[in-house]
């Protein structure tokens, strides 16, 4: 009676540990492609065959994602990663993805606003010393693109973010007194990330390794350094009318903190997902991070539509967007053929008229 008792005892035992073991398997597969349209794979289908037939039809070259939520609508590769070696983009594809890695650098420095390390109102002085106008430069004033400092000459003899910032140093006072005028400046950004290093005592990279990717649950992305310089597998093309020629090499030191990141599409739909959900941020990070400038319709890091907010990049042979809407419908483009007749942000935006209309036409179904 015992042997029996003890044999029904750990019988239950496995039970209970196989239904443990199977409900953590269940709750740990984020990419899972979930149907929005109550689990009909008909409509989920005919939803992929119309996005991959617009992508087609606009000679697309990349790789497209679309998240909404936590599920996963739309993951695909079209075309070539390298042209020559008739070698295709899939959906595990990485590219280089320029200024969006500025909305990355947004979401660090307020992570550390959060933890009480600097404020967005603090003058840029109080972590550089002799930076043009820096005094009356705010953190603010960098984040949003409004601090009036001047483009600065690229040379390759920049090799890290201390030449950098030694030679913004050496650049003449603002072109505008801060906050009064908007100017698209990589300078802005180069100069959040250094005073990201100097807060944290760590390199830039590492920061946003362990508290943008690793949160956001990113596994294929990373960064384009001197070490590395072409670590992502897409080739970049450049398209002028009927003329497609290679991309030229890309220089990582001046890229830093501006567009220095590679990554596939999934992994900024998740990193988008990351950033509205709490994941990264807090709620009330996210809304200074949506709401525009009084001389910009510029937040920080991205730019501010009525219905949704976007960044877009553009680096040699590639240009990428990504796009959140709120609904939480998040939309990423990223391109290894730079079409000049091409508008990215339509494309985008034409993919979330595509899903609305197939939500709709699904619901009329039911």
């Amino acid at each position: 009676m015992k042997i029996f008792l003890k044999g029904l005892l750990l019988f239950f035992i496995m039970i209970i540990a196989a239904f443990c073991q199977n409900k953590e398997a269940v709750t740990s597969i984020p990419e899972k492609s979930v149907s929005i349209f109550a689990s009909n794979n008909s409509e989920e289908k005919k939803l992929h065959l119309k996005i991959r037939s617009y992508l087609r039809e606009k000679g697309i070259n990349g790789s497209v994602a679309v998240m909404k939520g936590t599920e996963v609508l739309y993951n695909e590769g079209v075309g070539n990663a390298d042209i020559g070696r008739e070698i295709k983009n899939t959906k595990k594809t990485t590219f280089p993805i320029a200024s969006i890695t500025k909305s990355m650098v947004a979401a660090c420095i307020l992570q550390l606003q959060e933890k009480g390390l600097l404020h967005t109102n603090d003058p840029v002085s109080k972590y550089i010393s002799d930076l043009p106008n820096g005094k009356h430069i705010k953190i603010i004033h960098l984040l949003t693109n409004t601090s009036g400092l001047k483009p600065l000459l690229w040379t390759r003899a920049h090799s890290s973010p201390s030449d950098l910032i030694n030679q913004i140093k050496l650049m003449p006072v603002a072109a505008f007194a801060p906050g009064t005028h908007w100017e698209y400046r990589d300078t802005n950004y180069m100069i959040l990330g250094y005073i990201i290093e100097k807060i944290t005592k760590m390199p830039l990279h590492t920061y946003i390794n362990d508290n943008i990717f690793k949160k956001s649950g990113m596994r294929d992305s990373g960064f384009i350094t001197n070490q590395e310089p072409a670590r992502f597998s897409s080739k970049g093309y450049i398209k002028n009318h009927k003329f497609l020629r290679p991309s030229r090499k890309l220089n990582p030191a001046l890229l830093y903190g501006a567009g220095d990141i590679y990554a596939t599409s999934l992994d900024i739909c998740k990193y988008d997902q990351a950033l509205i959900n709490g994941k990264l941020i807090s709620k009330k990070s996210w809304n200074e991070i949506k709401t525009p400038g009084s001389v910009s319709g510029y937040g920080l890091g991205l730019y501010v539509k009525k219905d949704f907010v976007f960044s877009r990049g553009f680096i040699s042979g590639w240009s990428s967007v990504h796009i959140i809407y709120k609904d939480r419908t998040s939309i990423v483009i990223l391109l290894n053929k730079r079409d000049r007749d091409l508008d990215i942000l339509k494309a985008a935006i034409d993919i979330k008229s595509i899903i609305t209309k197939e939500e709709a036409m699904a619901n009329n179904r039911i």
